[in-house]
């Protein structure tokens, strides 16, 4: 086991908090997965940058860590770091006070068990599920679950609920709305980095749900500069989708088949879609659009640009991809982001399946 510096960054980080939030903790796993020779790593992102947390040889299929942090953290098992490194849970688990253990759930699943806010975490996934299972529309089932992890947060004001305000409310929800949520935080949580790091990310977001989109300006595969205020005052729209995908995404390829079908239903009827490409060169771009038919507007901002340096990045506070934004081309204000599969059908057929009318459409 060994205890990296970063451990004196993160206790400086919360000088002054209770030192009720000091954690002590114990993790073990052992799996024939678990490869002798290679390293297991407490990873947390709370606040920004990675930061390991503790680290333990496996040897002879099994790993033990024992230790402190300063406050209960989300944070993620990987085993090897760099190319080789693993994501050992398909989601976060908290570092918190008790015993930790690693279990295989199924053949392809392994979870972090043992502690209160970790079981809690596990039982989720089926509190979603039971949800979806109820045949509401796709728009509905999104309420269900928002209002599921919003009594999560409420009802616990604690690690877990700030990875899920960060990871699940903070994707679907206007930024704004979660900071009485934040301000609801006792006082030992308040200089937590994850709920810094929220605050700052909702202070610094430009467009989202309620606002004014942000323009974007890049070049078309013909060489042409456009700019997505063009696409959503261009004559005849109503509607546009600011769309930000790859080729090299799986998640955004899945829903490119949706886009097209979408696109060739309602574009007549005033939707359309501007889309914002991240792959690394012309040639692999050029393949997405032949490959998936996206007769849109399509652009990019610069081959040399990793995506997080672009200014829609910052702009639009983008997680990852895909990422999508609906603006109502008559107020000129997003009216709903990450609507994707079904649930974006059935809102451009509750926009579109109807004639135009005088007052502007509310969104999700």
């Amino acid at each position: 086991m060994k205890k990296p510096l970063s451990i004196i960054t993160a206790t400086a980080i919360l000088a002054g908090c209770s030192q009720s939030t000091a954690v002590k903790f114990t993790l073990t796993g052992r799996d024939p997965a678990f490869t002798d020779g290679k390293y297991m790593y407490i990873i947390t992102y709370a606040g920004g940058p990675e930061t390991i947390i503790d680290s333990a040889r496996i040897d002879n299929s099994s790993f033990a860590m024992k230790g402190s942090w300063p406050y209960p953290v989300s944070a993620f098992l990987y085993m090897g770091r760099g190319a080789d490194g693993e994501q050992i849970s398909d989601s976060d688990f908290i570092l918190e006070t008790g015993e930790i253990r690693v279990e295989k759930r199924n053949e392809d699943e392994f979870i972090l068990t043992g502690t209160p806010q970790n079981e809690f975490r596990n039982e989720l996934p089926q509190k979603v599920a039971g949800l979806r299972q109820k045949g509401l529309s796709p728009l509905r089932t999104a309420e269900a679950c928002d209002s599921l992890f919003r009594a999560v947060v409420l009802e616990n004001r604690n690690a877990l609920a700030l990875s899920l305000l960060e990871n699940e409310l903070l994707t679907n929800r206007p930024g704004r709305e979660l900071l009485p949520l934040l301000d609801s935080f006792p006082a030992a949580f308040q200089k937590h980095p994850a709920l810094l790091g929220l605050r700052k990310t909702i202070a610094g977001m430009r467009a989202d749900v309620g606002t004014s989109y942000a323009d974007i300006t890049g070049q078309t595969p013909e060489g042409d500069t456009v700019s997505l205020a063009a696409t959503v005052r261009k004559p005849g729209n109503r509607y546009v989708l600011l769309d930000f995908g790859a080729l090299w995404c799986g998640p955004c390829r899945a829903e490119l088949p949706n886009l097209a079908a979408l696109y060739e239903k309602y574009h007549s009827r005033g939707f359309d879609i501007f889309g914002v490409s991240y792959d690394a060169n012309r040639k692999r771009w050029l393949e997405c659009i032949e490959t998936y038919g996206m007769r849109w507007t399509q652009i990019h901002q610069g081959f040399g640009l990793h995506p997080r340096q672009t200014q829609a990045w910052s702009d639009y506070t983008l997680g990852g991809i895909p990422s999508c934004f609906l603006i109502d081309c008559a107020t000129e204000k997003i009216i709903a982001k990450q609507l994707r599969g079904e649930a974006l059908a059935q809102k451009l057929s509750e926009l579109l399946d109807r004639p135009p009318m005088n007052q502007p459409e509310s969104g999700l």
